[in-house]
């Protein structure tokens, strides 16, 4: 469910910016924001597998607020609408929070079972954005 939160909040910031309701705020406030929001959900989750709260989780998570606030400027600068747009941020969000999650536990990643898992989804990921988004 806060994944699917997670992708509300980002399609209000960018309806946000793209009807541009409020046009005295700067874009840059609600992708801070949203980033900021990602980066404790990640958190906050990884915390909930049994993730250990020492230096390098929090390294995690402000590399989590970069790397989401990176996406996010990016996703925005797109000629695609703001309900695809958040899709394809909540994708790239979920597969990279597997890839830290698993990095964070003390087993590690298991690179022979993940390999299949991301090759379906850079397939899936492709086809998606090949034949069913529409660009402007």
């Amino acid at each position: 469910m806060s994944i699917i939160g997670l992708a509300g909040i980002f399609q209000g910031a960018a309806a946000i910016i793209s009807f541009q309701i409020m046009p005295n705020v700067s874009f840059w406030i609600w992708l801070v924001l949203a980033a900021l929001f990602s980066a404790f959900i990640a958190g906050w989750w990884w915390l909930e597998y049994g993730v250990e709260k020492n230096k390098r989780f929090w390294l995690w998570v402000g590399f989590w607020f970069l790397l989401m606030l990176e996406l996010l400027w990016v996703i925005q600068l797109l000629p695609l609408g703001y309900l695809v747009s958040s899709l394809l941020l909540i994708w790239c969000w979920y597969v990279a929070w597997l890839l830290a999650r698993f990095n964070l536990m003390p087993e590690g990643i298991n690179w022979q079972k993940q390999v299949w898992f991301l090759a379906f989804n850079a397939v899936l990921f492709t086809s998606f954005i090949l034949f069913v988004v529409r660009w402007k």
